[in-house]
Protein backbone atom coordinates (compact mmCIF):
# COMPACT_ATOMS: atom_id res chain seq x y z
CA UNK A 1 0.00 0.00 0.00
CA UNK A 2 1.47 3.45 -0.83
CA UNK A 3 1.15 6.57 1.66
CA UNK A 4 0.31 9.73 0.29
CA UNK A 5 2.18 12.39 1.39
CA UNK A 6 -0.53 15.25 2.32
CA UNK A 7 1.97 18.47 1.86
CA UNK A 8 1.93 17.17 -1.95
CA UNK A 9 -2.01 16.38 -1.92
CA UNK A 10 -2.97 19.79 -0.40
CA UNK A 11 -0.49 21.99 -2.52
CA UNK A 12 -1.94 19.52 -5.88
CA UNK A 13 -5.63 20.68 -4.70
CA UNK A 14 -5.15 24.01 -4.12
CA UNK A 15 -3.46 24.83 -7.37
CA UNK A 16 -6.45 22.64 -9.10
CA UNK A 17 -9.03 24.77 -7.48
CA UNK A 18 -7.38 27.95 -7.00
CA UNK A 19 -8.53 28.18 -3.65
CA UNK A 20 -8.01 25.57 -0.89
CA UNK A 21 -11.00 26.39 2.07
CA UNK A 22 -13.97 25.50 -0.27
CA UNK A 23 -12.76 22.24 -1.37
CA UNK A 24 -11.66 21.06 1.99
CA UNK A 25 -15.15 22.08 3.33
CA UNK A 26 -16.91 20.18 0.36
CA UNK A 27 -15.19 17.42 1.09
CA UNK A 28 -15.64 17.20 4.88
CA UNK A 29 -19.18 17.71 3.80
CA UNK A 30 -19.23 14.71 1.68
CA UNK A 31 -17.67 12.64 3.99
CA UNK A 32 -20.38 13.73 7.00
CA UNK A 33 -22.92 12.73 4.01
CA UNK A 34 -21.67 9.62 3.75
CA UNK A 35 -21.29 9.52 7.42
CA UNK A 36 -25.54 10.20 7.79
CA UNK A 37 -26.39 7.64 5.26
CA UNK A 38 -24.16 5.21 6.71
CA UNK A 39 -25.72 5.55 10.36
CA UNK A 40 -29.73 6.05 9.05
CA UNK A 41 -28.37 2.80 6.92
CA UNK A 42 -27.17 0.48 10.33
CA UNK A 43 -30.13 2.25 12.26
CA UNK A 44 -32.73 0.74 9.34
CA UNK A 45 -31.13 -2.71 10.00
CA UNK A 46 -31.46 -2.21 14.22
CA UNK A 47 -34.99 -1.83 13.37
CA UNK A 48 -35.58 -4.71 11.23
CA UNK A 49 -33.46 -7.19 13.47
CA UNK A 50 -35.22 -5.86 16.23
CA UNK A 51 -38.24 -6.71 14.66
CA UNK A 52 -37.30 -10.07 13.44
CA UNK A 53 -35.75 -10.86 17.06
CA UNK A 54 -39.16 -10.17 18.56
CA UNK A 55 -41.28 -12.55 16.13
CA UNK A 56 -38.71 -15.47 16.51
CA UNK A 57 -39.42 -15.09 20.44
CA UNK A 58 -43.37 -15.47 19.65
CA UNK A 59 -42.74 -18.06 17.27
CA UNK A 60 -40.33 -20.08 20.20
CA UNK A 61 -42.75 -19.19 22.88
CA UNK A 62 -45.55 -20.89 20.90
CA UNK A 63 -43.38 -23.92 20.03
CA UNK A 64 -42.66 -24.37 23.32
CA UNK A 65 -46.44 -24.21 24.22
CA UNK A 66 -47.48 -26.67 21.58
CA UNK A 67 -44.52 -29.06 22.57
CA UNK A 68 -45.27 -28.96 26.25
CA UNK A 69 -48.91 -30.16 25.64
CA UNK A 70 -47.58 -33.07 23.26
CA UNK A 71 -45.06 -33.91 26.09
CA UNK A 72 -47.25 -34.15 28.72
CA UNK A 73 -48.79 -37.52 29.94
CA UNK A 74 -52.16 -38.36 29.37
CA UNK A 75 -54.66 -37.54 32.14
CA UNK A 76 -55.32 -41.34 34.19
CA UNK A 77 -58.19 -43.30 33.44
CA UNK A 78 -60.31 -44.06 35.95
CA UNK A 79 -60.48 -47.81 36.73
CA UNK A 80 -64.32 -49.06 35.53
CA UNK A 81 -66.35 -51.09 38.03
CA UNK A 82 -67.59 -53.59 35.65
CA UNK A 83 -69.88 -55.41 38.57
CA UNK A 84 -69.06 -58.54 38.47
CA UNK A 85 -67.41 -60.31 41.19
CA UNK A 86 -63.94 -62.34 41.05
CA UNK A 87 -65.30 -66.28 40.25
CA UNK A 88 -61.82 -67.07 42.90
CA UNK A 89 -63.83 -66.25 46.24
Amino acid sequence: MTTVDSDWLKRDLFFAVGNERPLVVSLQAAILQQTTEYINAVDSEKSRLQTQNEQLKRMIAELSRENEQRTSPPPKRKKRDTGTCPSNI
